[in-house]
């Protein structure tokens, strides 16, 4: 029932957080009054940082001000999340767990909440704790779990990693470069 409660919790913020935005890309004075309303009670140093960031991301909301923007917008993130939780499901073939679909979106979305904070680079031990952590909320084993979390972690490497080099190759580029350019 918790897990049920959490999901419902995460589903509503991630709608109130979505109507943010929107009221930002076409009520944007409204939204700055919101914002200024949510960091009013907070101490000065942590009112200024939260009306900082909720500005820089009113002014990202702004291009969701174009309907097909919007539309993209929804489209692309469908079919990220989507694609996400569809990989994590084909990837307990590989540990020959019969699970249902429910435990590969709980997955996908503790190992994006867990790789959204501050940590490591690579989100060595993050991706870990979350992968564990998940497959213990299911009842399956945490070695299980820490195995799942390396190989999975591993594939993901291999295929960003490598279609990051192809990328660079095609368009003959190379890191060096990219760095010079950062700074420029």
């Amino acid at each position: 029932p918790w897990i049920d409660q959490g999901a419902r919790l995460l589903s509503v913020l991630a709608l109130a957080i979505f109507i943010f935005m929107l009221i930002g890309a076409y009520l944007p004075e409204l939204a700055g009054r919101v914002a200024d309303a949510v960091s009013q009670p907070l101490p000065t140093g942590l009112a200024r940082g939260l009306a900082k960031f909720l500005s820089e991301f009113l002014d990202g909301a702004a291009i969701l001000k174009r309907p097909v923007n919007l539309l993209w917008v929804l489209v692309l993130s469908l079919a990220v999340w989507l694609s996400c939780f569809v990989l994590f499901y084909l990837f307990f073939d590989l540990f020959a767990l019969q699970v249902s679909y429910l435990v590969a979106v709980t997955l996908a979305v503790i190992i994006a909440l867990a790789v959204a904070a501050p940590s490591a680079p690579g989100f060595l031990g993050v991706y870990q704790t979350a992968c564990i952590v998940s497959f213990e909320l299911f009842g399956l084993s945490a070695e299980t779990g820490a195995a799942y979390s390396l190989v999975t972690h591993a594939l993901h490497y291999v295929f960003f990693v490598g279609y990051g080099a192809y990328v660079l190759g095609r368009d003959n580029l190379s890191l060096s470069e990219l760095r010079k350019s950062e700074t420029t």
